[in-house]
């Protein structure tokens, strides 16, 4: 059964059963073209809702479909995104396409070209950087408010999340260059997500929750595409987070600030480093097939 977000107590983001991870949110859309995937994965990909602005169904459906596309890698930084094609794939007109796309824009997925049209951004360095330090001041802030009013069923989540990190990882061997991909390192991501966001909802800030939810969009896709989970990465992932766990569950606030902020500089650095062994690669390219 699917709810709107606005319909549940505003800490209740996530259903912890027993079950995959599900947020609370749209059903899956319906009528896609069947070469493209489908819209909806269980994890709330938009970063401004686009439903309590007062969109139209049709407006909200192909911004879902046009963020999981972005996910999947199936719309790649530069590609130019051709609006009477995406309305063409979604059975729809091109009004609500062109309204998704202007979203999108504003969100700093896509950006507008003169001359060009509308294009998949890539991000830039000194940007992944500002926005992973934004967050690492956030987080940290929220994690140390959360331990002192964190409830029993938000840790209860919580550990369900990590739980299901480690089932992941522990099918990923050790050696022979292994790494997580596809659908394991989106459900993996997912309940790395979800255990952020616990964390967040717990420390009862709206406003802050909606600033780190703006600031992983695209960090999020570029580290989809471009970074490698491979088993030491997934076991140190997985040990910073049971260090944040472990200080909430004492209530420790400063102990747990301390643990998000080693956590997120962590990612700062690896995200950092895939991006400068992402520019190498590109100027090798372009070298070898320069005249």
């Amino acid at each position: 059964m699917w709810a709107q977000v606005t319909q549940q107590p505003w800490n209740t983001l996530f259903r912890c059963d027993s079950g995959a991870l599900r947020a609370i949110g749209r059903p899956p859309a319906a009528g896609l073209d069947s070469t493209w995937p489908r819209v909806h994965t269980g994890i709330p990909v938009k970063f401004h809702s686009a439903k309590s602005r007062g969109a139209p169904p049709l407006t909200e459906r192909a911004l879902e479909a046009v963020r999981q596309w972005l996910l999947d890698g199936q719309l790649v930084p530069g590609r130019i995104v051709s609006e009477a094609d995406l309305a063409r794939r979604l059975r729809m007109s091109r009004t609500p396409v062109g309204e998704a796309l202007r979203q999108l824009v504003r969100e700093g997925l896509m950006e507008q070209v003169p001359r060009v049209g509308t294009r998949v951004r890539a991000i830039e360095r000194g940007e992944l950087q500002d926005l992973y330090e934004m967050r690492e001041a956030l987080e940290a802030w929220a994690a140390e408010r959360a331990a002192a009013r964190i409830a029993e069923r938000d840790l209860t989540c919580l550990r369900a999340r990590l739980a299901e990190m480690q089932r992941l990882a522990r099918h990923v061997p050790r050696a022979n260059g292994a790494a997580l991909r596809s659908t394991a390192l989106r459900r993996f991501l997912e309940a790395d997500l979800a255990f952020h966001r616990r964390i967040l909802a717990a420390a009862g800030n709206r406003a802050v929750l909606r600033a780190v939810d703006d600031s992983r969009a695209l960090p999020r896709l570029f580290q989809i595409r471009r970074q490698r989970h491979d088993r030491s990465v997934l076991d140190e992932t997985i040990r910073q987070h049971r260090e944040i766990l472990e200080a909430l569950s004492a209530r420790n606030g400063p102990r747990a600030a301390a643990a998000m902020r080693a956590h997120v500089s962590a990612s700062l650095a690896a995200a950092l480093a895939a991006w400068d062994r992402d520019a190498i690669e590109t100027a090798a390219t372009i070298s070898e097939f320069a005249p």
